[in-house]
């Protein structure tokens, strides 16, 4: 809405160049100053400038009010129209009430404004999922994104990038091979998300083992190495990659054809009687090893690389080195030919913390063995662990590596596969066959290349950043949350894991009564949005995250609710306040 004085005659100019969407009043020219009044009355200019200009204010208040009630008609009738025309992904629909549709009317940073159709008003909402694991930005640095789409849409709009360039795309691969790939990687392949750049990362990884091991003319497909829990996307290739689970079951991927050597990995998470704890898969039972080599007195002691000469970490090795040789003796199936790992945290399993060690070890005898190992650092990387690449804070190099998700802030779809020159010059040769024949139309969109060079930016610049911590050392946020809450968090009854680290924050509930384990998460969320916390639950696990750039008080605030309400006694849950801890 434009209200302009029409004695200047610019409303039928600025009409042509103004979008329809915008509506013009011109009123008189303001009334010029004049005598003083009696006490409460209006000065003369000013009663002779309202009564000329009251058919316009009458106008200009007629339209606004139809204006607002269009827009609340549009809002409230948005859920049932949801229901009834769109497909969510991973939504069960008839598990879905019209109560439950929510409705986001704009963000900004970490807030979601969204409506509220009880009292017939717009909400914000802290965004306590991130959007999907998505959002990167703060409030103040919202606008430098927008500006930075809107110059390249004008810009660019979109050009096909086959044996083209553009500056935003150049630029992006300056920022992504000097942070995340620094050391290890030469090039980088966009594509469109996470999936997509995890089904590219397998085809370049197998075909660097392809040409290293020249395997025979009829020898069986190769394999891959994965973990237990982990999650690298709903394409055919990424599916097949990882274990057996609804997401690729029959009933969901007929195709489905298991092509993953699965291995259960050593968890870790916060102990409640403080420190952390490393919990041990079935094939290597605690008994052959003493405490301290499982409990740790604090995150940093479990990332430390001088585990690496342990009993454990010697353990490690043994078995995937027994994995390796076993698999390549099956007969009838192909040798592994990669390893794909979710460095350090597990996302859509429910934020499984894997003992670095073991990841560590993984690429150790990935390594040994001529097997190019794969990270899948979609969810992971970029900031969202506390570092610019979750392989940096393991201490590993990968040959390949995957990001999406914050790359662009949380404004456009965009994802980029991180290759070694090893892996690159694999596709070298003669015939246009031996490339890597994979693409879309939308490759290198210049949009999303200069949204995802002004949100890496912004999030490595201390000045920018108030988390980004300066001084020497790696590139690191400073610790989001509270460390006296999260051991609070941990020692809780209602807790039986949790995990913490970067800007996440998850809480594994223990099983309550009989046939209410299902629920138990889904109710927890439900009561955090009653206080203006949007969050999602991952089955029984309830976590929060932030953005890289979340102020401290929006973390604290987050926590603080998380424990008020795991603390809260259900009706007639004596014996759980007679154990519980003071909160």
């Amino acid at each position: 809405m434009v209200v302009l004085d029409g004695e200047l005659r610019n409303a039928e100019a600025l009409r042509r160049h103004l979008p329809r969407t915008v509506r013009l009043h011109a009123l008189p020219p303001p009334p010029q100053p004049g005598g003083a009044a009696a006490a409460g009355e209006l000065p003369a200019h000013v009663a002779a400038w309202l009564l000329s200009a009251a058919p316009g204010l009458q106008a200009l208040a007629q339209e606004l009010r139809a204006l607002h009630a269009a827009r609340l008609a549009a809002l409230q009738a948005a859920p049932a129209a949801a229901l009834a025309s769109l497909w969510w992904p991973f939504t069960q629909h008839d598990d879905v009430a019209l109560a439950d549709v929510g409705l986001v009317d704009g963000r900004h940073g970490d807030a979601l404004l969204m409506h509220d159709p009880r009292a017939e008003t717009l909400r914000p909402m802290v965004d306590a999922c991130a959007s999907w694991w998505t959002q990167g930005v703060d409030a103040a640095t919202q606008p430098a994104l927008v500006r930075a789409i809107g110059h390249a849409a004008g810009r660019y709009g979109h050009v096909m990038f086959p044996e083209n360039a553009h500056a935003p795309a150049l630029q992006l691969a300056e920022r992504l091979l000097a942070g995340p790939g620094a050391g290890w990687a030469s090039r980088v392949f966009y594509s469109d998300n996470g999936s997509t750049a995890t089904e590219i990362a397998l085809k370049m990884a197998l075909r660097l083992h392809a040409q290293r091991s020249a395997p025979p003319p009829g020898a069986p497909p190769p394999r891959v190495l994965a973990l237990a829990g982990s999650y690298h996307g709903d394409t055919l290739g990424a599916a097949c990659a990882g274990a057996p689970s609804v997401f690729n079951a029959p009933l969901q991927a007929p195709w489905y054809s298991p092509r993953a050597v699965i291995v259960e990995p050593p968890g870790a998470a916060v102990s409640a009687l403080g420190g952390w704890h490393v919990s041990l898969p079935a094939w290597l039972p605690p008994a052959r090893l003493a405490p301290s080599q499982l409990h740790f007195h604090c995150r940093g002691a479990l990332f430390d690389p001088a585990r690496d000469a342990s009993p454990l970490g010697v353990a490690y090795r043994a078995h995937l080195r027994g994995v390796l040789a076993h698999s390549a003796g099956e007969e009838g199936l192909g040798a592994i030919g990669a390893a794909i790992v979710e460095p350090v945290l597990h996302g859509a399993s429910g934020m499984h913390f894997v003992d670095p060690q073991f990841q560590r070890a993984m690429a150790q005898v990935c390594s040994s063995a001529s097997v190019p190992l794969i990270a899948d650092e979609v969810f992971s990387g970029l900031w969202r662990l506390g570092a610019p690449s979750a392989c940096q804070l393991l201490g590993v190099q990968p040959d390949v590596a995957c990001y999406a998700k914050l790359l662009t802030g949380g404004t456009v779809p965009l994802a980029a596969t991180l290759a070694s020159e090893a892996v690159f010059d694999a596709f070298r040769g003669a015939g246009r066959q031996q490339a890597l024949l994979h693409g879309h139309s939308y490759s290198a969109h210049a949009v999303g290349c200069a949204a995802a060079v002004e949100a890496m930016d912004a999030l490595a610049d201390a000045a920018r950043n108030g988390n980004r911590l300066g001084g020497e050392g790696p590139p690191r946020l400073r610790e989001l949350w509270d460390p006296r809450g999260v051991q609070q968090l941990a020692a809780l009854p209602a807790v039986s894991r949790l995990v913490c680290i970067g800007t996440v924050l998850a809480a594994e509930l223990a099983a309550p009564a009989e046939g209410r384990r299902a629920h138990a998460a889904r109710d927890v969320v439900r009561h955090l949005r009653a206080h203006g916390i949007f969050a999602r639950p991952l089955g029984n696990v309830v976590y929060l995250m932030v953005t890289p750039m979340a102020p401290p008080e929006t973390c604290a605030r987050l926590l603080h609710a998380l424990l008020q309400e795991l603390c809260a006694e259900p009706e007639g849950a004596k014996e759980a306040r007679e154990r519980s801890v003071v909160c």
